[in-house]
């Protein structure tokens, strides 16, 4: 028999994982495992080959003081399934635990003192039922979800996180095995459902599960867009007019009794954001790679099917960076592009709107963003994700 040590949970990082400082150093609890405070039993991973120290969980033989903001989980599937990883915990403690993530990244990547931020606004709406996008994976005909650390189906018959209308996909009779993507309900009760193909080019690939409507329309505030599983949709309906909310409020403070603005939106998919602006933005410009997402934007502008980093490398070039008043930015998980930091300093460094879905990125990037002289005027953490460690960053940056 292995023998065992006693640590205490530090608190809990990126993924849901727990740290603990052993005599050994740092290692992590698995997601979904433990909460901050409490101080469990454990035995050491194995030693195997080719494991980073961040890869190898302590295993853990009994919690010897469980965190008083400990609940039992609500999802029969939550210890074995991949998605959330923070339902073992309350309202308060989720809260505490992404607030803190946040600000470990942009003091610990973005080397960000706590002076040079602004008090950190979160927000959050409903905690069940609030996806109203998902991807399941079909096994033997039976919807489920990947494990946590494996490619192991685990199957299910509902989701607590998704929508009413999404449960409908756990009873659907599959004739197929492979990844799906849902997205509703639209204006009525209808949901779509589309089949991805990751090994053609490109993630969008898919086909329409026959007897389903291949689009629907999406009420976003008191506007229908009509939209298709296989297109990119904020997972969180609710979220997404929450920060339409807050993009409108910043740029009523930026530029107050201002008209006739002109945004460029990189990264913009299929310009919803930009859609939702106010009036007295005049024109939008949107650049994305995906051809597949149409530009929403009307009479105001257009969508340029291009990599965002060419588009700013031919714009330096061209001078192009003198025509807009301020950048909107939504990217992917990777963050910022390097000729995203030369463009702004090119540009006169124009006031910045950025959304960051991955706190590591975020941090790095403010944190360069600060080192060139902006300042973090708005920082908001938008909780779309309750249940789970993800989460949203928007933010809104001036240059001094």
């Amino acid at each position: 028999m292995e023998e065992t040590e006693k640590g205490r949970v530090e608190k809990i990082v990126a993924q849901g994982k727990g740290l603990v400082r052993t005599p050994k150093g740092i290692f992590f609890c698995e997601p979904g495992s433990v909460l901050p405070g409490e101080v469990i039993e454990y035995e050491y991973p194995d030693q195997s080959a080719g494991q980073t120290r961040s890869q190898k969980h302590l295993k853990i033989v009994r919690i010897l003081t469980s965190s008083p903001d400990r609940v039992v989980p609500q999802c029969i599937v939550y210890s074995e399934c991949g998605g959330c990883d923070l339902m073992h915990g309350n309202e308060k403690i989720q809260k505490k635990v992404k607030t803190s993530i946040l600000l470990d990244s942009l003091e610990r990547l973005g080397k960000i003192r706590g002076e040079q931020l602004p008090t950190v606004q979160f927000w959050r709406g409903k905690s069940w039922g609030y996806r109203n996008r998902i991807q399941v994976q079909v096994q033997n005909r039976v919807a489920g979800y990947f494990s946590r650390s494996s490619k192991t189906h685990v199957p299910t018959r509902e989701c607590k996180v998704a929508s009413d209308v999404l449960q409908k996909v756990f009873q659907y009779p599959f004739h197929e095995d492979g990844k799906y993507q849902a997205l509703g309900p639209g204006s009525g009760q209808e949901y779509s459902l589309v089949q991805l193909h990751e090994n053609r080019p490109g993630f969008r690939a898919f086909t329409r599960v026959e007897g389903l409507p291949e689009g629907i329309p999406m009420k976003v505030e008191d506007t229908f867009i009509q939209v298709h599983a296989g297109q990119f949709f904020q997972s969180n309906r609710e979220g997404l007019e929450e920060l339409i909310k807050e993009i409108r409020e910043g740029i009523e403070r930026v530029f107050p009794n201002r008209s006739g603005l002109r945004v460029l939106e990189l990264y913009c998919g299929s310009g919803i954001l930009g859609s939702f602006l106010p009036h007295h933005v005049s024109q939008i410009q949107g650049v994305d790679s995906d051809q597949s997402l149409p530009g929403e934007y009307g009479p105001r502008g257009n969508k340029k099917v291009q990599r965002v980093e060419e588009f700013l490398r031919q714009s330096q070039k061209s001078k192009g960076f003198e025509n807009w008043d301020f950048l909107l930015a939504d990217p992917s998980r990777k963050g910022l592009a390097k000729e995203f930091f030369s463009y702004v300093t090119s540009s006169h460094f124009p006031p910045l709107f950025l959304l960051f879905c991955d706190p590591a990125s975020a941090g790095r990037d403010l944190g360069y963003l600060v080192s060139l002289g902006y300042s973090i005027e708005t920082l908001s953490l938008l909780d779309f994700y309750p249940q789970t460690s993800e989460f949203e960053v928007f933010s809104i940056l001036i240059h001094s």
